[in-house]
């Protein structure tokens, strides 16, 4: 641990960032099968990528700040990823409802049960 903390900033950056993209890798999936169980995408499989990619990247959020922030990293660094994130999630959510919304959805009428 001491020897990852006396690297320069710019070499701890790259494996905090790898860390917190494994990690939101792992969430994002119980996430984007949480979020299916509530809304299915009818998409396709392109909406269904930008709709994971968008939930690794806003799980991947929180692990970035606290990692970034026991790892010794400035604000400098950790503060314009912890804005690009978010930004990058709401940028990828806007593609995925661009296809989302092209989706043939065929409404089915409840059915009646008969007496």
């Amino acid at each position: 641990m001491e020897e990852f903390l006396s690297r320069p900033d710019d070499e701890k950056w790259f494996t905090i960032w790898l860390i917190a993209i494994a990690i939101g890798l792992v969430m994002g999936y119980f996430l984007r099968q949480e979020s299916i169980k509530r809304k299915p995408i009818h998409g396709g499989m392109v909406a269904q990528l930008f709709h994971y990619i968008a939930a690794t990247m806003i799980c991947s959020i929180i692990p970035w700040a606290i990692i970034g922030l026991l790892g010794g990293l400035h604000l400098a660094w950790l503060f314009p990823v912890g804005i690009t994130f978010p930004l990058s999630t709401l940028a990828l959510l806007m593609v995925y409802g661009i296809f989302e919304s092209q989706a043939d959805v065929v409404e089915v009428a409840p059915v009646r049960e008969l007496d």
